[in-house]
């Protein structure tokens, strides 16, 4: 049973390349909150433009963490190296609206952005997060700590 309001009916957004994830979640997570204007990937894209690594994607992890603080999307940022916390921040965060995660993937060998929607922990299953994952474009579901940031910088941006 969800903890948390459910997203899934929001249509995840498929990144445009390798290194769009960021532009990709943060659009999504637009269509997710209703106080917020919507944008496009690519309107995100341009506006951040300034924070784009040479490979398109935006360094890590000082300029997903200026996105996140545009005072525009009303998020508080958190940065820490430690799944623990960021879980927290991520249970805290969701009493309001989606949260932004950035975080190094293993999976996609480099640093990823998602927008978590639910979290929920059972007895016999343990802890369960749902995200929406611009790499393939869907809603997935994971189990709560699986190994994300191995040591490195995990950002949550969550709203006021």
């Amino acid at each position: 049973m969800a903890k948390y309001k459910t997203y899934k009916h929001i249509k995840a957004i498929a990144q445009d390349d390798r290194n769009g994830c960021w532009s990709a979640s943060m659009a999504w997570w637009t269509k997710a909150v209703p106080t917020i204007s919507n944008y496009t990937d690519d309107e995100i894209m341009v506006e951040y433009s300034h924070l784009r690594a040479t490979n398109g994607g935006l360094t890590f992890p000082d300029g997903f963490r200026q996105m996140l603080s545009d005072p525009k999307w009303g998020m508080t940022v958190e940065v820490t190296t430690s799944s623990y916390f960021a879980f927290e921040w991520i249970k805290t965060g969701l009493k309001k609206a989606p949260v932004m995660l950035g975080f190094w993937d293993s999976r996609v060998g480099g640093h990823h952005a998602v927008v978590v929607h639910d979290y929920s922990s059972h007895i016999t299953t343990g802890s369960v997060v749902t995200y929406m994952d611009p790499n393939g474009g869907y809603h997935q579901t994971r189990p709560g700590l699986w190994s994300m940031g191995m040591g490195r910088s995990i950002i949550v941006g969550y709203r006021k």
